[in-house]
């Protein structure tokens, strides 16, 4: 039909189009804690999530100023691969998954759907 805009399921859609507003609220936030798939969509990084991708996606969060006095973390969950975690000026790690898909009778859908 003409003129009907689709719009977002979501509020607050993580798309380039909104890094500008993250950034400046940025130095207010100890923690950022977005998905891969979040991350690497507000920052424009191409392809599916991969070890790298996150890495660099963290690093340029960071490079941006998380937190006050640019002391923040950014955590990215990453599903399966467990979570990337790293401070400004420190050493990034991977957190390993709690539940591993060898525990299929343990692991439960947090997003409750």
């Amino acid at each position: 039909m003409a003129g009907i805009q689709q719009q977002s399921t979501s509020p607050y859609p993580c798309v380039p189009e909104e890094l500008p507003a993250l950034v400046e609220i940025l130095p207010y936030i100890t923690i950022l804690s977005p998905n891969a798939e979040e991350a690497l969509s507000l920052l424009s990084i191409p392809g599916p999530p991969t070890p790298d991708s996150i890495e660099q996606a963290a690093d340029r969060f960071l490079a941006y100023g998380v937190g006050e006095t640019r002391k923040g973390w950014v955590i990215i969950r990453s599903g399966e691969r467990g979570a990337y975690v790293k401070r400004s000026g420190g050493e990034g790690k991977w957190i390993g998954a709690f539940w591993t898909i060898e525990d299929p009778g343990r692991i439960v859908d947090v997003t409750g759907k």
